[in-house]
């Protein structure tokens, strides 16, 4: 991939496994996904991915605080 064209779906979906992969593997570090409910796709590859749903209301209570999300619209969260 250059800069001279977009990327397609595959090489971007490539190289996001390729930064998770690193980020896990070498460093420990989680991922967060903070996904609109009416974004199917995006969840869905999400979850193809192996993101788990976070089910502790307090923690996302917290991360909607920290990254400041409206009360009023829904959202999947998500952990790797």
């Amino acid at each position: 991939m250059t800069c001279d064209k977009k990327p397609n779906f595959f090489e971007i979906l490539n190289f996001l496994k390729f930064q998770l992969k690193i980020s896990l593997l070498k460093k420990k570090l989680s991922w967060l996904a903070i996904i609109k409910r009416n974004n199917k796709f995006v969840h869905l590859i999400n979850k193809k991915m192996k993101f788990k749903d976070i089910r502790n209301h307090v923690l996302i209570k917290k991360i909607k605080r920290k990254f400041k999300i409206s009360k009023g619209i829904n959202y999947h969260f998500l952990i790797k």
